[in-house]
């Protein structure tokens, strides 16, 4: 009887031994995040490799010619990282929260807290740019032209989405 407990014993300190290992280990491990903000990193700090896509990253609108598949993924990445809110601010041309759930023909408030202008336009057409002055606020009238949807709004650079409005119908 007193031999068959000693494998037991062996194999528990085994597997501690393994966990403990892997622990070690794994820490210089490389593993890619995706912000909401739309950068990439990996946990070292290191710029990841793979490109995001709008599948896993809300700030990247899928192409017009995209499967709808696609369109579809992204649209729930809207849907879960949308946030009712009356206000958005603005950071380092970053909006906070990433997608504001706003209602159609409400007022949103537009907060800039950086110490420069900023140029905020909605990605539907020209007439939908604002003038941000520095630590100031503006109230923009969410009544774009094609009503209730998923709009993204750049800040200063065109190539980049700072931030997206999820307008749904208003009472």
């Amino acid at each position: 009887m007193k031999n068959k407990s000693v494998p037991l014993q062996v194999i528990i300190l085994s597997a501690l031994a393994f966990g403990l290992g892997y622990l070690i280990l794994s820490q210089n491990r490389s593993e890619t995040f995706y912000k909401s903000n739309g950068q990439q990193t990996t946990n070292n700090g290191e710029q990841a490799t793979r490109t995001p896509s709008p599948e896993t990253n809300v700030l990247i609108f899928p192409a017009d010619d995209a499967p709808q598949e696609v369109k579809d993924k992204h649209f729930q990445l809207v849907l879960e990282e949308a946030v009712g809110t009356d206000t958005v601010t603005i950071k380092n041309c970053q909006g906070d929260p990433v997608v504001a759930w706003v209602k159609n023909k409400s007022v949103l408030k537009i907060k800039n807290d950086d110490a420069q202008d900023h140029t905020l336009k909605v990605a539907v057409s020209e007439e939908y740019a604002y003038q941000l002055k520095s630590s100031a606020n503006l109230d923009l009238k969410v009544e774009f032209v094609n009503g209730p949807g998923v709009y993204r709004y750049i800040c200063d650079d065109p190539n980049v989405t700072a931030g997206i409005f999820y307008v749904v119908q208003g009472q």
